[in-house]
């Protein structure tokens, strides 16, 4: 009996041995621009397009049957200005973003060299924008942050082009559960001191929140990557209840640069 405790005892430290070895732990850099879509009708009925410079830093954690990253994106931009009556009033929009990003996925199935991947993510996001309205106007504030629980599904491709070894993935998020806080559920705050407003739980039938990223890198030596990513975040909450506020909607399309740095 004692004899194959301890063979079940070494089949398990060989297993977890193996296991452990194709493991792997990873750097992520990101720098580009983007593009940005905003309609908040709270301080106008106008549409805002604007450009952004993106930076992000990311640290993942993969095995052969799962993978968990953490990644931070950060946002400086403006929107372009809207001049409604010439010389007597405009609004210009200054931008700062912020968003933090934690996802888990398991592998699901295999075809070919086509692999796929499930799990869940929590996304943090934290929008400020910088409100002149008037010539000469002190400035006022608008921001939110929102944060939401989301299902992850994630497309891995890895091929060769020319002997070249690539890696073609497509992640989707789509949010189940968000929580949102703006001050009365207002766009606009003239007194900056007035930072602490209202939160509202919301489901997907009053707030969505999706994100699509497409990356295309091409594989280093010892785990180390180079390549190009997009993504595209989409935004839209409204809601008549506690308090009517109106609708906002915001979209971001980015082109990043991305380098993977591997490590033990």
């Amino acid at each position: 009996m004692i004899r194959y405790c301890l063979s079940a005892l070494l089949v398990c430290v060989f297993s977890l041995s193996s296991f452990s070895q194709k493991s792997s732990h990873i750097l992520k850099l990101d720098i580009g621009s983007g593009l940005h879509t905003l309609i908040d009708k709270n301080f106008s009925s106008q549409i805002y397009t604007g450009i952004s410079t993106s930076g992000g830093l990311g640290y993942f954690y993969q095995t052969n049957v799962s993978k968990y990253k953490t990644l931070f994106y950060a946002d400086k931009g403006f929107y372009n200005e809207k001049k409604l009556f010439p010389n007597i009033w405009s609004i210009d929009i200054d931008f700062y973003q912020m968003y933090l990003r934690n996802q888990f996925v398991m592998h699901i199935s295999s075809f070919s060299d086509v692999n796929y991947f499930l799990g869940a993510s929590t996304n943090n996001k934290f929008y400020l924008n910088t409100i002149t309205k008037f010539k000469n106007s002190n400035n006022s504030i608008a921001y939110s942050i929102i944060s939401d629980l989301s299902i992850s599904n994630l497309i891995e491709y890895n091929f060769s082009f020319f002997s070249a070894p690539l890696t073609f993935v497509w992640a989707v998020d789509i949010s189940l559960l968000t929580h949102m806080l703006r001050p009365l559920y207002s766009g606009i705050i003239s007194n900056k001191n007035k930072i602490i407003g209202q939160s509202k739980f919301s489901f997907i039938n009053e707030s969505i929140q999706t994100r699509s990223e497409i990356e295309l890198f091409y594989n280093l030596e010892n785990g180390n990557k180079i390549g190009l990513s997009y993504f595209w975040n989409y935004t839209s909450y409204d809601s008549n209840k506690p308090i009517k506020y109106d609708p906002v909607k915001y979209a971001q399309h980015s082109l990043l640069i991305s380098i993977y740095f591997s490590f033990i």
